[in-house]
């Protein structure tokens, strides 16, 4: 690939999760000031618990699916991969949704159960999406029309209303909303092109074992970050809660571009192999480290200022939580 096919795969897969990292901010410094701390607290505490749900929904598509994609034989071999992980995903989020409906339900502050709920649920249905597969094909302009940009849209809409009528679960809604039938545009085009037999019954127990190590990794991994928002969220006081959901949403805010970078580079480095494989790799590496050194310092020293603007005082993170 030459370098100038490469910077233009890292700027097309760059764009989507910046756009993404932008559209929350549009409206969340709404929700924080319209929310109150306590119901800011709990918008933080659902998502995180819906971060988790997403991992377990997922079941290690979004990991591993790309490469699966990358070195897939031909597009019809790629189309029996996504059908496969849709009725993997599908089976364990009819059990997975109902059960963080209730784990928000009860870790909300009073009065803001129903903004928990719908938090984490837009934050678990992101497991639907058809974005890991664009990542794996190398396809960074399908998740711009089919996700991204939509996602902006809404969301600046949904600050609108928020604005005119404090009705802030309105943002997750229309979250839900944009996932949902991006996902299923997107599913309807690939499959009509790429016409074959879904997974029956049968073959399902050998594809939930053979996804188990790698989702059982995931889960492990992410239990780390979306247990801490939570479990503040019931044994800490509403203000001191806010704080710690403004540092953790800044947090993984800021985690989204280094993070893409794996969906940028993934199919670069699946399309060598031997030496030359193992010089991009350590290329990988070195962009993702320097990416995540350079953020990491940036919070630390600019967190408090920021979270102080974008949420506002009564839920500004304060240097301790940085």
């Amino acid at each position: 690939m030459s370098s100038l096919s490469m910077r233009r795969r890292l700027f097309g897969f760059m764009l989507p999760p910046a756009l993404s990292a932008i559209s929350p901010l549009v409206v969340l410094p709404l929700v924080s000031r319209t929310a109150g701390p306590g119901g800011w607290a709990s918008a933080i505490a659902g998502e995180a618990v819906g971060t988790f749900i997403a991992i377990v929904v997922g079941y290690g598509w979004a990991a591993i699916g790309p490469a699966l994609v990358s070195v897939a034989l031909d597009d019809a071999h790629r189309a029996r991969l996504y059908r496969e992980s849709i009725a993997v995903r599908l089976l364990i989020a009819t059990v997975a949704i109902p059960a963080l409906a209730i784990i928000c339900w009860f870790i909300a502050s009073p009065g803001a159960e129903w903004l928990t709920v719908l938090m984490g649920t837009q934050g678990a249905v992101i497991a639907l999406s058809f974005t890991w597969y664009c990542a794996g094909v190398g396809d960074p302009r399908t998740i711009i029309f089919y996700d991204a940009l939509p996602r902006l849209i809404v969301t600046i809409a949904a600050s609108v209303v928020i604005a005119a009528t404090g009705f802030v679960e309105v943002y997750p809604i229309a979250g839900i909303l944009v996932t949902l039938v991006g996902t299923a545009v997107f599913t309807w085009r690939l499959l009509r092109k790429e016409p074959g037999s879904w997974p029956s019954l049968r073959e399902i127990p050998s594809l939930l074992r053979s996804g188990f190590p790698v989702a059982l990794n995931d889960a492990t991994q992410s239990a780390y970050s979306s247990v801490p928002a939570p479990l503040v969220n019931v044994t800490a006081a509403p203000e001191a809660a806010a704080g710690f959901a403004s540092a953790d949403k800044m947090f993984k805010l800021g985690s989204i571009l280094p993070f893409t970078l794996a969906s940028a580079l993934q199919s670069w480095v699946g399309e060598v192999s031997g030496r030359e494989r193992a010089r991009l790799v350590r290329i990988a590496l070195a962009a993702h480290g320097g990416f995540g050194l350079v953020g990491g310092v940036a919070l630390a020293v600019l967190g408090h200022w920021a979270s102080l603007i974008l949420f506002g005082e009564a839920a500004a993170a304060g240097y301790a939580i940085l």
